[in-house]
């Protein structure tokens, strides 16, 4: 009910994050588009008050012993085929709590091949007491802002863009998803397409640069990245790319030069194959024991269609990390199968298994998740949906929804 249409209320700043709904005692929802007019809105009371508080180094996330009342309402009107203009309020209430959210944002497109967007958000946060006492928060409440612009342009060969972000140390978006206030952040990118064509050994090659650099808000500590990287597409789709990518990070006190790189490649093996690989290393910041680390990622994967009615996906994920000394800090991994059956048009199940084992440390855990899910459309606008699942670790649980999708 809440994952459900709810890029309806998505912006460039992530304002609106509906599974901050975490044990919700009801709801209605609205979402709708009329001609150049799209809307939504949304009211939920929550049994369960998560928050999250962030910082300009790390975030904490709590939970208050009381429900909370939350509302989104979303707004955006086209202008023409070249501009949009669009409001956004969010607002969550609690017995001695409240967060508010008013927000504005514009997209205008002056040539077919550039565009600006703009956003302004500003909050009103009041915590309760206690918590602000126990976590450092401002007592009483308190005002913070937030904007984002971005400029971007694509044409046929380039395509290049640069982008600004500033959130107050005072800004609050309780109801979304942001873990980091208090910074000044930029970021400018170009990318070059060479192509090929059906009688050339490749169909494009891409070559790309980017920066970008953060700074804490009074400008204690300053971030900055680099990226440079190239990608190759050729026949039977396939695709080969790297990137390596220099940084500066900050973290505890103590300023970190860490250098990472990835790799890329995928190719359609047969007509019902697609395999895919992707590798990543590199230098990272180990935040429990502030330190320098190195790590490594692989991400083998293979889809297949089996017959006509029966699609899966394989993959498995290995990381781990390790000291500059080459300590074992911890190592992950996560195989999944995915296995979808269509019935016919209207009707399909799928079944999901993922097996997760973690060592951290010494400490050894596994679990394993099974998830099976049934889909039935009776028409255009109304669908059945039920499903279970379960952990190793936790009870299983079964639910059950129809949707449908009212016309005006």
């Amino acid at each position: 009910f809440f994952v459900e249409g709810a890029d309806y209320f998505e912006t460039r700043l992530p304002l609106v994050f509906t599974r901050t709904i975490a044990d919700p005692a009801g709801g209605l929802k609205v979402t709708g588009k009329s001609g150049p007019h799209l809307y939504g809105a949304l009211l939920a009371r929550d049994e369960v008050t998560n928050i999250l508080i962030p910082g300009d180094q790390s975030d904490d996330l709590v939970t208050l012993n009381e429900s909370s009342t939350s509302m989104f309402a979303r707004y955006r009107r086209e202008l023409g085929g070249s501009a949009t203009i669009g409001g956004l309020v969010s607002a969550r209430r609690g017995e001695d709590y409240e967060n508010t959210v008013i927000a504005a944002d514009s997209l205008y497109r002056f040539t077919q091949s550039d565009s600006v967007r703009v956003q302004l958000a500003g909050s009103r946060t009041e915590y309760p007491d206690a918590l602000a006492a126990a976590l450092g928060q401002q007592q009483g409440a308190f005002e913070g802002h937030a904007i984002h612009a971005t400029y971007g342009h694509s044409d046929r060969n380039w395509s290049w863009g640069s982008q600004y972000n500033e959130l107050s140390p005072e800004f609050r978006a309780d109801s979304g998803f942001i873990n980091q206030v208090g910074v000044r952040s930029g970021s400018a990118y170009a990318e070059r397409r060479v192509r090929g064509g059906p009688d050339t050994w490749f169909r494009n090659i891409y070559f790309s640069v980017g920066a970008d650099s953060t700074q804490q808000y009074e400008g204690n500590w300053t971030e900055w990245g680099a990226d440079i990287g190239a990608t190759y597409q050729g026949p039977r789709q396939s695709e080969f790319s790297f990137n390596l990518a220099p940084n500066q990070e900050y973290y505890a006190g103590t300023t970190y030069h860490n250098f990472r790189w990835s790799a890329f490649g995928s190719i359609q093996a047969t007509p019902d194959v697609a395999l895919s690989l992707e590798v990543r290393g590199g230098e990272q910041i180990d935040f429990n024991n502030a330190q320098q680390a190195d790590t490594l990622t692989l991400s083998p994967a293979a889809t297949l269609n089996i017959g006509r009615r029966m699609s899966g996906q394989l993959s498995y994920d290995y990381q781990v990390f390790e000291t500059k000394t080459g300590e074992h800090i911890f190592d992950v991994h996560l195989p999944q199968a995915r296995l979808l059956y269509h019935f016919n048009r209207r009707s399909y199940v799928r079944t999901i298994i993922q097996y997760e084992k973690v060592d951290f440390a010494g400490e050894k855990e596994d679990n394993l998740l099974t998830q099976f899910l049934f889909s039935y459309r009776v028409n255009a606008q109304t669908v059945f949906l039920a499903g279970y699942s379960d952990t190793s670790n936790d009870e299983g649980s079964v639910f059950v929804k129809v949707g449908y999708a009212f016309l005006f």
